[in-house]
């Protein structure tokens, strides 16, 4: 799979995820910080890579704005950051289970939401 790991993300996601064999990277490495969040799924769709992201309200609606224009995405995968959410290692076992239930069509148009995958 291929990931872009927001900026509000922890950068180093993107280091774990090439470890575990996924063709990662991160917001910050290029060139995108402080951009717009249609710019972030801009360069996702070129890149087709799955975007990884807390910012859940931002990325809902650009879903649906791409879901009712007819346009294609790789994905998006939010984990909502609320008291006890944030903690990095929940994280990676939740990204853990999800890429042992998801397969690579599954991400494709679709919003995920991390927590699901306890």
């Amino acid at each position: 799979m291929r990931f872009l790991v927001d900026e509000d993300v922890f950068v180093c996601l993107k280091f774990i995820l090439d470890e575990w064999g996924h063709d990662a990277d991160a917001v910050q490495l290029v060139g995108l910080q402080g951009s717009s969040d249609q710019d972030v799924l801009s360069h996702a769709v070129n890149e087709q890579r799955v975007i990884v992201t807390f910012n859940t309200n931002d990325f809902e609606q650009l879903h649906e704005e791409c879901r009712q224009q007819g346009r294609d995405h790789p994905g998006i995968v939010v984990c909502q950051q609320q008291d006890g959410y944030g903690t990095f290692g929940r994280m990676l076992r939740w990204m853990r289970a999800m890429l042992e239930t998801v397969g690579p069509a599954g991400f494709a148009n679709t919003i995920l939401y991390l927590h699901t995958f306890q």
